[in-house]
């Protein structure tokens, strides 16, 4: 399987899985839901800054 065909195949999947949970929510929680899918397809904007939490030292932090 090429890389372009498993992009399609995740993101069909995530599609399905946000359809699924906006039929199960009601009114501004289905619109929040419904804005930030849109904010993920179209990418942060180039001057947010992004944060990275780096899972190998992320356990070994004391909260």
């Amino acid at each position: 399987m090429n890389r372009i065909t498993r992009i399609e195949q995740s993101m069909a999947e995530s599609l399905v899985n946000v359809l699924k949970r906006a039929s199960e929510l009601k009114g501004k929680d289905q619109l929040a839901l419904a804005k930030e899918y849109k904010e993920w397809l179209e990418g942060p904007p180039f001057d947010e800054e992004i944060l990275v939490i780096d899972e190998f030292t992320f356990d070994n932090c004391n909260f």
